[in-house]
């Protein structure tokens, strides 16, 4: 489903009015008047959505991820990294409009590698607690399973502390230590290495008929991992009726089916297809020198 047919960024001619007609366009004190000046110097002034997966396609500095921040910040999409907000953000956003059907999303986010870096140092976190308190139960299984049976079998059922200490006696007698600690600790979280939880976190987040804004996703993802998540972008696209814009220059999300892909390192910035941009006529080549080697 299409959900944002249009998104027009500030064109050449409205941001010279700017410059020339306002106070704080004609002001010489700023370093940067940061975002003018970013998409217009390729005249890259509209996004048409006319498919459900569109990718802006770029090197470092081609204006990919400014172009998904001015379309978050301009539909007031949800967002959990925080956004260096410029002082010239409002006046560039009020110059940029947009065209929707009549099933807008309520539901609209934008995730940047922050989110998933942010979200991977928190499992990270777990788990390193996970692993402390793994070891204080091994230790306890240890101390444990030395005892005489019928030490570890005398409980007073009017004392609780002796019945938890008898449920605890009794669940080390009838277990491994390792079935002992699995049992014990319910929340064992590291079952998935970094890559694994990044993608996991992109298939907790991404639900149905939602617009969803990804910058550069196949950070921290292996190519297996990068492949399963275009698999599952396609899907949620095509079945769950959720559109996707993307900045990425991962020749496996570049190759996801009827996407649209603008390549933001042409000026002006133009239309193409996968096999044509910069970068995969470079993989090409590569692997053809190399594809005799042993």
């Amino acid at each position: 489903m299409i959900l944002l047919k249009s998104f027009y960024f500030a064109s050449s001619s409205s941001e010279d009015n700017f410059f020339d007609l306002s106070k704080e366009g004609r002001m010489t004190c700023f370093n940067s008047y940061y975002p003018f000046r970013i998409l217009s110097r390729k005249s890259f002034s509209c996004i048409d959505c006319d498919t459900p997966i569109t990718i802006l396609y770029g090197g470092n500095g081609s204006g990919k991820t400014t172009a998904l921040n001015i379309i978050a910040e301009k539909l007031h999409l949800t967002r959990i990294a925080l956004y260096n907000r410029t002082q010239f953000l409002e006046q560039y956003l009020s110059l940029c409009s947009y065209k929707t059907d009549n099933q807008y999303p309520k539901k609209g986010t934008i995730i940047t590698s922050d989110d998933v870096f942010n979200y991977m140092l928190n499992v990270r976190a777990v788990n390193q607690d996970v692993d402390f308190n793994r070891k204080k139960l091994f230790d306890e299984y240890n101390k444990v399973i030395v005892k005489p049976r019928r030490e570890l079998l005398h409980v007073n059922f009017e004392d609780e502390k002796s019945v938890k200490t008898f449920d605890k006696n009794m669940a080390i007698i009838n277990n491994s230590k390792s079935g002992f600690v699995k049992k014990t600790m319910k929340n064992n979280v590291r079952e998935h290495s970094n890559g694994e939880s990044a993608l996991r976190y992109f298939m907790e987040k991404i639900e149905q008929n939602a617009l969803y804004l990804l910058d550069e996703p196949e950070n921290s993802l292996s190519a297996k991992n990068q492949i399963l998540l275009a698999k599952y972008i396609e899907d949620s696209a095509w079945a769950c009726d959720c559109q996707f814009i993307i900045a990425t220059h991962s020749p496996f999300l570049l190759a996801m089916k009827r996407s649209k892909i603008y390549d933001l390192d042409d000026d002006p910035v133009s239309i193409k297809k996968w096999t044509e941009l910069e970068s995969i006529k470079c993989y090409r080549d590569f692997f053809k020198e190399h594809e005799q080697d042993k």
